[in-house]
């Protein structure tokens, strides 16, 4: 009976881990505030969880024991990297303007980092793998569908809960983080499109299944796409190159695939991405314009709409030889009575009478980042060793436009500033060690025609790629999902498949 009860016990505490899983992407949610401080789901959780396996250890320490294999999962180098971080977060703090918020932040850091040490307790098995996968994919659809409902809803002039109109961020504060979020689920949704395409035969179980995943790809680009986040994109983009170069590889070794379906998985997510752009602008789900997004990413130039005083003008003609095509600033456009308008403003615009023109200024997301690592590498300047404590730089650097308090706006910077050339090291050295597992398992899974190996070693690289390549324009360490992916990620899956 004993044994009976410990099982029920242990089935609850998975359960409430997958809850934890499941409400990571949320984000913006608030359960409760104690002390000014919003505690989210996934946080209350996390302490749910730890209150009572401390108390379940304490309680019945001569009869369990924690599982060898809780051990034998850890990869001891980046647990000791992990350490080292967490400190060089704290020695930090003799540097930061405001200890306080330093404190404050660093302590939310290892709240965070729980969430990694705490993975291994109960993803400890390959079936456990598979089952937290599904959760994960719950919680996808429900922050997919919600994302793209916020954009129907400005489309149709309806509230829409965006923090930016027209740039839908769903669960969670940006639509940056939103555009990170995605692409590290199109890095799933790839293992899982290959575990079905290496399969010979699908019953028709697998089938649906196969489907639903394609499903989900399509509504993860249209969601991505919508963000309008050129650095979630380029992180998306880098992330499928890599995929295509692992299939190329498989199919000319004839693992898993072969060209048969090496083309036919070329033109799935091909067709899946003229797709999503076909029932963006159909619906249609954006008024943005993509292309120019696109083409000022490259240039540093931003085409915009304007509209000029009718009376000032004689025709649209004068109107072209006397303003410029580029400008710098929106202020430039005052003496020659234009201003900057929406898109959904033309119609009114030109019932006004007034001209409607388009000019070229300067990206103004260029000239704040360019602005922003000004300062932040001043700030390594005076403080190369241990940097200047969380949080602190955003006293440096003020707010954005909306009253946000900015950020270093690149992971590696940001971590710099926060710990410390010690967490700066640290930090680069366990994402260089997943780098090269993932390499590892690859290789050695060709090598032995061990599908399992194969398939993680993809995910290790894909999923890397889908995270920091976005965050080389941000700074999303704070992010709950990062520290479920890097406990994930760490395990020593030599020792999982054994499970």
């Amino acid at each position: 009976m004993l044994i009976n009860f410990r099982k029920n016990v242990n089935k609850v505490f998975f359960f409430l881990f997958l809850f934890l899983i499941f409400f990571l992407p949320w984000e913006k949610i608030v359960f409760i505030s104690v002390y000014n401080i919003d505690i989210r789901p996934y946080q209350f959780l996390l302490f749910v969880l730890y209150f009572f396996l401390g108390l379940d250890y304490l309680l019945n320490k001569k009869k369990i024991k924690f599982k060898k294999v809780f051990w034998k999962l850890r990869q001891k180098k980046i647990d000791l990297f992990l350490v080292l971080f967490f400190l060089a977060s704290f020695l930090s703090m003799g540097n930061a303007l405001n200890k306080k918020i330093a404190l404050k932040q660093s302590l939310i850091l290892i709240i965070l980092g729980s969430i990694y040490w705490l993975t291994p307790y109960f993803i400890n098995q390959k079936n456990k793998l598979k089952v937290a996968i599904k959760w994960f994919y719950f919680s996808i659809l429900g922050v997919i569908v919600y994302g793209i409902w916020q954009n129907w809803q400005f489309m149709h002039g309806y509230q829409h809960y965006e923090t930016m109109p027209g740039r839908p961020n769903a669960s969670f504060v940006e639509a940056d983080w939103l555009g990170i979020f995605l692409a590290l689920t199109l890095s799933v949704e790839y293992l899982v499109f290959l575990v079905f395409l290496s399969q010979n035969k699908l019953g028709q179980k697998k089938y649906f299944y196969h489907f639903l995943n394609l499903f989900l790809i399509e509504l993860t680009l249209i969601l991505l796409i919508l963000t309008v986040s050129r650095s979630a994109w380029l992180g998306a983009v880098g992330t499928t190159f890599c995929f295509f170069l692992f299939l190329i590889y498989l199919a000319f070794k004839k693992i898993l695939i072969n060209f048969k379906k090496l083309l036919y998985s070329s033109l799935i997510l091909a067709g899946l991405f003229l797709l999503s752009l076909f029932l963006i602008k159909i619906i249609p789900l954006s008024k943005f314009e993509f292309k120019n997004r696109l083409q000022s990413t490259q240039s540093g130039w931003q085409e915009i709409t304007i509209s000029c005083n009718k009376n000032k003008y004689q025709s649209f003609q004068e109107l072209k030889k006397k303003l410029p095509l580029k400008i710098n600033d929106l202020d430039e456009l005052k003496k020659y009575q234009c201003h900057f308008i929406k898109l959904e403003e033309i119609a009114s615009e030109k019932r006004k009478g007034n001209y409607i023109a388009k000019v070229y200024r300067s990206d103004p997301n260029f000239n704040i980042r360019q602005k922003i690592y000004k300062k932040s590498f001043q700030e390594i300047k005076k403080h190369f060793i241990l940097g200047i404590g969380w949080g602190n730089i955003s006293l440096v650097l003020g707010k954005d436009s909306l009253g946000n308090n900015l950020n270093a706006s690149n992971i590696f910077l940001e971590v710099w500033l926060g710990s410390g050339l010690l967490g700066l090291v640290s930090f680069l050295a366990i994402l260089i060690n997943i780098f090269q597992k993932g390499g590892e398992y690859f290789f050695i899974g060709v090598k032995q025609k061990d599908n399992f190996l194969i398939l993680w070693g993809i995910f290790l690289c894909l999923s890397l790629l889908a995270f920091f390549v976005p965050n080389l324009f941000n700074s999303g360490i704070m992010l709950g999902f990062f520290w479920l992916w890097l406990g994930i990620v760490s395990l020593d899956f030599f020792v999982l498949q054994k499970n």
